[in-house]
């Protein structure tokens, strides 16, 4: 498989990840969505300005624009210096699918605004609205550095950028998305009862849940007493039972319940106030199998106790209590509905994004990607 082909299977998923949604953005918002600056960072944005001439492995020429080694390479320093002092071969294998990502998404990048600009045309009433939607989203980046202009100017440099570049920055974002718009129509689309229905039965393990239950625990051991803690010719178990009912009126009168199984615990999780890891129902033996039990019939933070189980008697506060088992469909069916429009959506950017690649003919991305991988590995790899 060339690097191209496999480019199109391991590249799109990075930008495809943000821009699956597109459609309902740009419907919502009456012409322009937007999206987190988590969401925002997941696409890359191709240098524009003072572009270095296309000569032979340096940069990839793509309608047009320029992709430098520089811009595929840095970002991904960290992941590089990890593996120095590798030798190249095995440098090579690791490097090559976050650098083929990289560029697959630049690559995706300038040839969905390419054919977002196409589509746009000489519009002036979306030009209108374009400009409107970036300065919204001006205001809102400076809104979230608490209104201060000067700290949201440090944050865009931060990223490389100064507020002409953010706004193309913005621009370019808002076009593509409106762009795609158009292109993801799944949003509409119906998806029938039996379709997900059938999905659900062929994907039994998608819907199993696993069961959680956790709880706090005060632990008494009659054997673990103290003398004063056992009334003259009082049996030790009548005593713990006893202790542990005190306990229990006190932690349900509002004592804190960590410190009272702190200070009267037997447990090995006294000195963490009794706060157990949660564990999977069914997994706990006896004689702590009796929480489980005591458990099935509580709500979240509840008391109980105590609880009398083969030399231990147990006052539990209730975390949470979940049993395992298979979603029901009707409880899975907004899920399913949700998973196949996206699985329908990401076959639709897939198909967009191979047309694209199949109309631009980009030259050169194979050598393009070995020429980045041979100076990462040069730069940052190798050890003087």
């Amino acid at each position: 498989m060339s690097v191209r082909k496999s480019l199109m299977i391991i590249g799109i998923a990075g930008f495809c990840a943000v821009l699956l949604f597109s459609a309902g953005c740009f419907k919502a918002k009456g012409g322009f969505g937007r999206y987190s600056e988590e969401e925002m960072q997941e696409i890359d944005l191709a240098q524009r300005d003072n572009l270095p001439v296309p000569t032979g492995g340096l940069v990839l020429s793509v309608r047009g624009e320029a992709i430098s080694v520089d811009e595929v390479i840095e970002p991904l320093q960290s992941g590089f210096e990890k593996i120095a002092g590798t030798n190249f071969q095995t440098f090579v294998e690791q490097s090559r699918p976050a650098v083929s990502r990289v560029v697959m998404n630049k690559v995706t990048d300038i040839l969905l605004y390419n054919q977002a600009q196409r589509k746009a045309g000489d519009n002036a009433q979306m030009e209108d609205k374009l400009e409107q939607a970036v300065e919204s989203e001006v205001d809102r980046f400076i809104v979230e550095w608490g209104g201060d202009y000067a700290k949201a100017q440090a944050a865009i440099e931060e990223m490389g950028m100064d507020w002409k570049s953010f706004r193309e920055y913005q621009k370019r974002m808002l076009l593509t998305q409106s762009y795609l718009g158009e292109k993801l129509k799944s949003e509409t689309e119906v998806v029938s009862r039996r379709r997900m229905k059938k999905f659900y039965d062929e994907n039994q393990e998608l819907f199993e849940q696993k069961g959680v239950l956790d709880f706090k625990l005060i632990d008494i051991r009659p054997e673990k007493l103290a003398d004063e803690q056992v009334e003259e010719g009082q049996d030790r178990k009548d005593a713990a039972i006893q202790l542990a009912g005190s306990l229990y009126a006190r932690a349900k009168a509002g004592d804190d319940f960590g410190e009272l199984a702190e200070e009267y615990s037997h447990g090995h999780m006294a000195i963490s106030g009794g706060d157990w890891d949660a564990v999977t129902p069914g997994s706990l033996a006896a004689p702590y199998d009796a929480i489980e039990e005591a458990a099935k019939d509580m709500e979240a933070g509840e008391l109980s106790g105590p609880i009398v189980a083969d030399g231990h008697v147990f006052v539990m506060q209730l975390e949470e209590y979940r049993a395992g088992g298979v979603v029901s469909f009707a409880e899975a069916q907004d899920k399913i509905e949700y998973q196949l429009k996206t699985q329908r959506r990401r076959e639709q950017f897939n198909e967009i994004i191979a047309e694209l690649m199949e109309q631009a003919n980009v030259q050169g991305m194979d050598r393009f990607v070995e020429y980045c991988l041979v100076e990462a590995y040069n730069r940052y790899a190798v050890r003087g």
